[in-house]
């Protein structure tokens, strides 16, 4: 499965638990390496891992993580619909000085990233320290900045799917 069949199957289709073996074959990973990070976050051991469900949120959490945006809403198309409205990608024109913009090409180009998944992952930072801030004055931030972990994403999932 490619990763744009995975995005899809995952948040078009999605279940609410997986085996070890399906959400490691969503993500594109061995069984091992996400028995491991499952197991660092439940704070259980990786063989206990093998017989437990994992759910939704773990897997899609992961798949977030390991994919960019850019990547999940092309992949969803027209069904990005899915996605909290503050997920969803738009477009921003800035004007720096040409030695930040070759600065930020060759870092993400050394991060083997597109430029905008690069500069997603260091904006993160800003959107913790200003959260406090854009969570009283934003509608919908909390539920953007901790996608896809909100129960709300899966149910909003199930409820646009199911129709």
């Amino acid at each position: 499965m490619n990763k744009h069949q995975a995005v899809r199957c995952l948040f078009l289709e999605p279940q609410e638990t997986y085996t070890l073996a399906e959400a490691a074959a969503l993500l594109g990973w061995n069984v091992q390496q996400l028995a491991v990070e499952i197991a660092s976050q439940h704070l259980i051991t990786p063989d206990e891992c093998a017989t437990r469900p994992v759910a939704w949120r773990d897997v899609a959490t992961l798949a977030a993580t390991d994919w960019s945006y850019e990547l999940i809403e092309t992949a969803l198309g027209s069904g990005a619909s899915v996605l909290p409205p503050l997920v969803r990608l738009t477009e921003l024109r800035v004007r720096l000085p040409r030695y930040q913009i070759k600065a930020i090409e060759s870092a993400a180009q050394a991060a083997h990233a597109t430029i905008n998944a690069f500069l997603a992952s260091h904006l993160l930072e800003l959107a913790s320290l200003e959260a406090p801030a854009l969570r009283t004055c934003v509608p919908g931030f909390d539920e953007a900045f901790h996608w896809p972990a909100t129960a709300h994403a899966f149910r909003e999932a199930r409820r646009l799917t199911s129709r």
